[in-house]
Protein backbone atom coordinates (compact mmCIF):
# COMPACT_ATOMS: atom_id res chain seq x y z
CA UNK A 1 0.00 0.00 0.00
CA UNK A 2 1.38 3.70 -1.30
CA UNK A 3 1.68 6.11 1.75
CA UNK A 4 -0.18 8.90 1.32
CA UNK A 5 1.03 11.86 -0.32
CA UNK A 6 2.52 14.98 2.25
CA UNK A 7 1.32 18.35 0.29
CA UNK A 8 1.89 22.12 1.92
CA UNK A 9 -0.50 24.23 0.43
CA UNK A 10 1.06 27.68 0.70
CA UNK A 11 0.30 31.41 -0.17
CA UNK A 12 1.52 35.15 0.45
CA UNK A 13 -1.77 36.51 2.15
CA UNK A 14 -2.64 40.26 1.30
CA UNK A 15 -6.33 40.12 1.22
CA UNK A 16 -9.34 41.31 2.58
CA UNK A 17 -11.10 39.68 5.91
CA UNK A 18 -14.23 38.42 3.93
CA UNK A 19 -12.46 37.57 0.96
CA UNK A 20 -10.12 35.82 2.64
CA UNK A 21 -12.46 34.23 5.02
CA UNK A 22 -14.09 32.17 2.31
CA UNK A 23 -11.01 31.16 1.23
CA UNK A 24 -9.76 29.75 4.13
CA UNK A 25 -13.41 27.88 4.24
CA UNK A 26 -12.50 26.02 1.17
CA UNK A 27 -9.49 25.25 2.61
CA UNK A 28 -10.79 23.61 5.18
CA UNK A 29 -13.21 21.73 2.41
CA UNK A 30 -10.21 20.07 0.83
CA UNK A 31 -10.31 15.78 0.20
CA UNK A 32 -7.87 14.66 2.47
CA UNK A 33 -8.57 10.97 2.29
CA UNK A 34 -5.14 9.86 0.08
CA UNK A 35 -3.12 13.13 1.03
CA UNK A 36 -2.08 14.88 3.63
CA UNK A 37 -2.20 18.38 3.85
CA UNK A 38 -0.37 21.03 5.64
CA UNK A 39 -0.74 25.10 5.31
CA UNK A 40 1.90 27.48 5.51
CA UNK A 41 1.17 31.46 4.56
CA UNK A 42 2.82 34.22 4.59
CA UNK A 43 1.02 36.93 6.38
CA UNK A 44 1.56 40.49 4.38
CA UNK A 45 -1.92 41.87 5.68
CA UNK A 46 -2.87 45.76 6.16
CA UNK A 47 -5.72 44.41 7.99
CA UNK A 48 -5.14 42.85 11.40
CA UNK A 49 -8.71 41.13 11.57
CA UNK A 50 -7.25 39.20 8.19
CA UNK A 51 -4.58 38.28 10.78
CA UNK A 52 -6.70 37.13 13.32
CA UNK A 53 -8.48 35.22 10.56
CA UNK A 54 -5.13 33.29 9.89
CA UNK A 55 -4.69 32.69 13.56
CA UNK A 56 -7.94 30.94 14.57
CA UNK A 57 -7.54 29.06 11.54
CA UNK A 58 -4.25 27.82 12.52
CA UNK A 59 -5.94 26.79 15.89
CA UNK A 60 -8.58 25.09 14.31
CA UNK A 61 -6.08 23.20 11.93
CA UNK A 62 -3.18 21.89 13.47
CA UNK A 63 -1.12 21.95 10.44
CA UNK A 64 -0.37 25.28 10.06
CA UNK A 65 2.60 27.58 10.06
CA UNK A 66 2.71 30.90 9.33
CA UNK A 67 4.85 33.73 9.34
CA UNK A 68 4.69 37.20 9.72
CA UNK A 69 5.98 39.49 6.62
CA UNK A 70 7.69 42.79 7.45
CA UNK A 71 7.05 44.70 3.64
CA UNK A 72 4.66 47.82 4.53
CA UNK A 73 4.05 48.00 1.07
CA UNK A 74 0.47 49.33 -0.46
CA UNK A 75 -1.05 47.28 -2.92
CA UNK A 76 -3.87 49.38 -4.41
CA UNK A 77 -7.24 47.99 -6.13
CA UNK A 78 -10.23 49.60 -6.80
CA UNK A 79 -13.43 48.50 -6.97
CA UNK A 80 -12.11 47.87 -11.17
CA UNK A 81 -8.82 46.59 -10.80
CA UNK A 82 -5.81 45.78 -9.02
CA UNK A 83 -2.94 48.02 -10.13
CA UNK A 84 0.59 45.53 -9.74
CA UNK A 85 3.69 47.25 -9.91
CA UNK A 86 7.72 45.38 -10.46
CA UNK A 87 8.30 46.32 -6.91
CA UNK A 88 5.25 44.09 -5.40
CA UNK A 89 5.35 41.63 -8.25
CA UNK A 90 9.27 40.46 -6.67
CA UNK A 91 7.87 41.06 -3.02
CA UNK A 92 5.54 38.07 -3.78
CA UNK A 93 8.10 36.22 -5.84
CA UNK A 94 10.27 36.36 -2.81
CA UNK A 95 7.69 35.26 -0.56
CA UNK A 96 7.12 32.37 -3.08
CA UNK A 97 11.46 31.69 -3.01
CA UNK A 98 11.13 31.27 0.96
CA UNK A 99 7.50 29.00 0.73
CA UNK A 100 9.35 26.64 -1.99
CA UNK A 101 12.60 26.57 0.24
CA UNK A 102 10.42 25.83 3.18
CA UNK A 103 8.86 22.83 1.26
CA UNK A 104 12.52 21.10 0.40
CA UNK A 105 13.78 21.27 3.78
CA UNK A 106 10.79 19.38 5.74
CA UNK A 107 10.67 17.20 2.47
CA UNK A 108 7.20 17.57 1.21
CA UNK A 109 5.88 15.51 -1.47
CA UNK A 110 4.07 18.28 -3.18
CA UNK A 111 4.05 22.19 -3.05
CA UNK A 112 0.51 24.14 -4.15
CA UNK A 113 1.45 27.58 -4.33
CA UNK A 114 -2.39 28.86 -4.48
CA UNK A 115 -3.69 32.90 -4.38
CA UNK A 116 -5.81 33.91 -1.22
CA UNK A 117 -8.97 35.08 -3.75
CA UNK A 118 -9.67 31.72 -4.81
CA UNK A 119 -12.24 29.11 -3.57
CA UNK A 120 -10.43 25.03 -4.27
CA UNK A 121 -13.27 22.44 -5.45
CA UNK A 122 -12.92 19.93 -2.94
CA UNK A 123 -10.85 17.34 -4.88
CA UNK A 124 -8.10 20.32 -6.21
CA UNK A 125 -5.67 19.00 -4.62
CA UNK A 126 -6.40 15.22 -4.75
CA UNK A 127 -7.20 15.12 -8.41
CA UNK A 128 -3.79 16.97 -9.16
CA UNK A 129 -1.96 14.27 -7.07
CA UNK A 130 -3.98 11.49 -9.02
CA UNK A 131 -2.22 12.75 -12.21
CA UNK A 132 0.70 11.57 -11.02
CA UNK A 133 3.50 14.31 -12.76
CA UNK A 134 6.29 16.11 -11.07
CA UNK A 135 4.73 19.31 -11.85
CA UNK A 136 0.93 20.36 -13.05
CA UNK A 137 -1.31 22.94 -12.02
CA UNK A 138 -4.70 24.02 -12.25
CA UNK A 139 -5.45 27.17 -14.76
CA UNK A 140 -7.68 29.60 -13.48
CA UNK A 141 -9.24 32.27 -15.33
CA UNK A 142 -9.89 36.08 -14.36
CA UNK A 143 -10.41 39.26 -15.91
CA UNK A 144 -8.90 42.04 -14.68
CA UNK A 145 -11.39 44.87 -15.72
CA UNK A 146 -15.23 43.94 -16.09
CA UNK A 147 -15.09 45.00 -19.61
CA UNK A 148 -12.04 43.04 -20.57
CA UNK A 149 -12.20 38.83 -21.61
CA UNK A 150 -11.33 36.51 -19.05
CA UNK A 151 -7.62 35.32 -19.76
CA UNK A 152 -5.35 32.69 -17.79
CA UNK A 153 -4.16 33.71 -14.66
CA UNK A 154 -0.19 33.42 -15.52
CA UNK A 155 1.42 36.03 -16.07
CA UNK A 156 5.12 37.71 -15.39
CA UNK A 157 4.92 41.57 -15.17
CA UNK A 158 1.53 43.29 -15.00
CA UNK A 159 -2.04 41.77 -15.38
CA UNK A 160 -1.77 40.28 -19.20
CA UNK A 161 2.07 40.29 -20.03
CA UNK A 162 2.88 36.63 -20.58
CA UNK A 163 5.98 37.36 -22.88
CA UNK A 164 9.97 37.92 -21.07
CA UNK A 165 10.75 41.35 -21.33
CA UNK A 166 14.29 43.08 -19.83
CA UNK A 167 13.40 45.14 -16.21
CA UNK A 168 12.47 48.14 -17.34
CA UNK A 169 12.70 47.23 -21.04
CA UNK A 170 10.26 48.36 -24.04
CA UNK A 171 9.33 46.20 -26.75
CA UNK A 172 10.25 47.11 -30.13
Amino acid sequence: MESKKKILVASPIHQKTEILKMFLQSLEHLKQEDITLNFYFIDDNENSESSHLLMQFQERIQSVVFEKSNHQDIYYRDGKTHYWNEHLVWKVASFKDTIIQYAKEKNYDYLFLVDSDLLLFPETISHLVQQKKEIISEVFWTKWQPELMEQPQAWLYDEYTQYHKQSGGALI
